[in-house]
This record gives C-alpha cells, sequence and structure tokens, in this order.
C-alpha cells in the first residue's frame, strides 16, 4: 500500500512530464511557506493541504480519506511592475498548464480522478504572481493489524 502522502511526487511527476522544462516542479512544505526572497520562477510547489474523512467504517478499519493538494503558480515578471499584470498575465499560462495536466487525471492508488475545487487567494508581491489552485482526490484505507 502507498503512503498516505506518496501523490505529492506523483503529482511532481506528472506536472514535469506535462509543463514546459523552463518550469521547475517542486514540493513545498505549506502555503505559508512563500517568501519572495526564496521564490524560484518559473515553478509550481506541489503542497499537501490536509484532508477529512469522507466515511469510515463503524469497526474503524477502514476509511475514504479525502486529501486536498494545491499547486501554487509562481511567475515572476518585472514589466508592468505597479499593477502585476505582466506577473499575472504569466502566471495565468502556467495555471492553464497545470489544470489540462492534473484535472480529471487519476493517479494510482486513488478511488477517484483529482478534482478542481475552491481556489485560494492569489498572492503578488513585487514582480512575483503566486496563483494556487486546488484539488480533491480520495484514498481508501484499511487495516489489516489484529
Amino acid at each position: 500500500m502507498p503512503s498516505l502522502l506518496a501523490l505529492g511526487p506523483e503529482i511532481v511527476e506528472r506536472l514535469a512530464a506535462h509543463l514546459p522544462a523552463t518550469v521547475q516542479v517542486l514540493e513545498g512544505r505549506s502555503a505559508e511557506d512563500f517568501a519572495r526572497s526564496t521564490q524560484i520562477a518559473p515553478a509550481v510547489y506541489v503542497i499537501y493541504d490536509g484532508g477529512a474523512i469522507a466515511q469510515s467504517r463503524p469497526d474503524a478499519r477502514a476509511a475514504r480519506i479525502t486529501q486536498r493538494w494545491l499547486c501554487v503558480c509562481v511567475a515572476r515578471n518585472l514589466r508592468e511592475l505597479a499593477s502585476g499584470a505582466a506577473a499575472l498575465n504569466d502566471a495565468g499560462a502556467l495555471a492553464d498548464g497545470v489544470l489540462e495536466a492534473l484535472m480529471g487525471w487519476q493517479p494510482e492508488g486513488t478511488s477517484q480522478p483529482l478534482t478542481l475545487t475552491d481556489l485560494p487567494t492569489p498572492r503578488y508581491d513585487t514582480g512575483y504572481q503566486m496563483v494556487p489552485l486546488a484539488f480533491t482526490t480520495e484514498l481508501v484505507r484499511k487495516t489489516t493489524a489484529a
């Protein structure tokens, strides 16, 4: 049985195969982890954003777990610095590539394909545009312990 968080590296691998070679695809730790001084751009950061129990068996030996994954698209563009329009345009193009690669894709070990869900608020900071996309999927876990 794959690890509870095995989906992160699978998402990274899929994005790396579908996005231009100039885009770095990295695993991130948390959505709050984005300090401008440490940003790599263009990049997509794949972040585990928690989950919920969708259903649990009465004997508590099996559960369906809904996981939420963020893909934070980061672009840097210093043109139109005050408005951020150029950086937003670049991040939007990157986000389109992520959507194309992930929407409806069902990774091995999941019981549902990735589904686009409510989107967190984008952030702009002096030439850096961050556009987070959120996806959910479900895993089924069973215990074999006596």
